[in-house]
């Protein structure tokens, strides 16, 4: 057993009675004799409800590695791991149409401009595979996937008081091979007449390797082609985690550690079945601290928490009415314009489509301290409970029309056509991603807390993953930083590319 882990510590299954998996660290278990308990729920959670499961010959009841969360990152996921070792993968999805996935309500921008070397690089590798999905996704005997790119780039604009940021950042990105050009007001005036930069000092602007894209169209091409590669989809709600106890002997020392083994999942017709596994991945987006919860993760699985929890973001489509148009036609962005960011006011602001219409959003500002944040900070957004996805119209009244209008005037006389909300996974701790291996079950892993940016670092992400998996390292993008340990020490990663 202990050559195959060192051949590349590909996933195998335990023969043991409870059907058990392992996916263990050679280093750690070297010399134990490990002997197999019976399932188990955790000691020091005795109140957890017990559910009686139904079998389904038809429902996969056991998997090498079981995906939780069936959007972007979790169809990523399933489809590195299929693609690059003959690995059995479930993904357990409760909203099969994606009516309240974070994924599909997203805006769908792509861009390199952070601060962070680990966010540059995932955009960057995201960017050249969505540039040749057509190729990487293909399906035989089906259409090659179109998601829509829109390769125009991101315009940040920075304030004096964010200027250097900026400056700091882009040599970051250009350090790592991004291609984003600083600009000063009079060359983005030049540029783009209809721009107010009165009160910018600097802008940056992203010329390769940056722009949008559809997302639904992205998510239904990862899951089609993970289909394709004998992913398993399976419809249902995770309802908990079964536990087995593992005994490690070593001479005359002995000692017991938990492990997760099964998920329990409600299924459309109401029963409860398991799935057991040898790795299990949470993917649940903005639900993922739920998920974590129930593998015991700031319970009786060490003290620290998974901090991420839902976070709504109210999305606006705007149109200027036809006299208003036909009057600024001048001074009204065309079909070069870029993805707008304004760091001082928080504004957002993108062509949608080649009709005249447009995408905005001001999003709350992190929960810094007060003296970092700056004097223009947005206020926060009504509270979320993780429910109503109504979009918040007198959000776009109060916080979003006013700052459209100061830094686009002919935006003065826009109406909105269109809205919706969505959910993001905010990382309360410092708004970035924690993925790697839990240090207490080490068969579970993270991949959660993007606060926004999943969509754009997805394929990066589930490639990552697909390392940890299969070799218990990262291979091509270093994400070590980005562990759970970071939390148990209080190291933050300070993003001031953040927006």
């Amino acid at each position: 057993g202990r050559a195959l882990w060192q051949l590349g510590g590909h996933l195998r299954r335990l023969c043991t009675p409870t059907g058990a998996r392992f996916v263990g660290d050679p280093k750690r278990t070297q010399g134990l004799e490990r002997v197999s308990q019976p399932s188990w729920k955790g000691i020091e959670n005795k109140d957890r409800p017990t559910y009686t499961v139904d079998p389904d010959e038809d429902f996969p009841d056991e998997c090498d590695a079981l995906v939780i969360g069936g959007g972007a990152i979790g169809c990523s996921v399933a489809y590195w791991l299929s693609r690059q070792v003959n690995c059995n993968v479930v993904v357990v999805e409760r909203d099969p149409a994606y009516t309240r996935a974070a994924s599909p309500l997203s805006c769908g921008g792509i861009r390199q401009q952070f601060s962070e070397p680990e966010n540059i690089q995932m955009s960057l590798f995201g960017s050249q595979f969505l540039r040749n999905i057509k190729e990487n996704l293909a399906v035989f005997d089906l259409d090659p996937p179109d998601i829509c790119y829109a390769p125009h780039g991101y315009l940040v604009l920075a304030d004096e008081a964010n200027a250097e940021t900026l400056r700091t950042n882009n040599q970051a990105q250009r350090k790592l091979g991004a291609k984003v050009d600083l600009m000063s007001p009079e060359k983005m005036k030049e540029t783009w007449p209809w721009l107010n930069v009165s009160d910018i000092a600097l802008g940056a602007f992203g010329t390769e390797n940056e722009g949008w894209f559809d997302p639904y169209l992205f998510l239904q091409a990862l899951k089609r082609k993970a289909v394709s590669q004998n992913v398993k989809f399976v419809v249902g709600e995770l309802l908990d985690f079964e536990f087995s106890m593992q005994r490690y002997v070593k001479g005359d020392l002995s000692f017991e550690q938990e492990r997760l083994k099964a998920a329990l999942v409600k299924c459309p017709d109401n029963l409860v079945r398991n799935i057991n596994f040898g790795v299990v991945v949470n993917a649940a987006g903005p639900w993922a601290g739920h998920v974590a919860h129930l593998a015991g993760v700031g319970d009786f699985a060490g003290k620290v928490k998974l901090p991420v929890e839902p976070r709504r973001q109210s999305v606006f489509v705007v149109s200027l009415p036809p006299h208003a148009a036909k009057k600024a036609a001048a001074a009204t962005p065309g079909i070069d314009a870029p993805f707008i960011q304004d760091v001082a006011s928080g504004l957002h602001l993108r062509r949608d489509g080649f009709q005249g219409d447009f995408v905005t959003y001001v999003n709350p500002p992190p929960p810094l301290p007060v003296d970092q944040l700056s004097e223009s900070a947005v206020p926060d957004e009504p509270e979320c409970n993780g429910v109503d996805l109504e979009p918040d119209y007198d959000w776009f009244d109060k916080q979003v029309w006013p700052r459209l209008a100061h830094r686009v005037p002919c935006m003065e006389a826009v109406k909105v056509r269109n809205a919706w909300a969505g959910f993001y996974d905010y990382n309360t701790f410092d708004q970035n991603l924690v993925i790697g291996r839990h240090p207490f079950h080490e068969n579970l892993i993270f991949c959660n807390g993007s606060s926004g940016h999943g969509i754009q670092h997805a394929v990066a992400i589930g490639r990552a993953v697909s390392e940890l998996v299969l070799f218990r390292q990262y291979k091509t993008i270093d994400l070590s930083r980005m562990s759970f340990e970071r939390l148990q020490t209080a190291t933050r990663i300070r993003e001031t590319g953040i927006i």
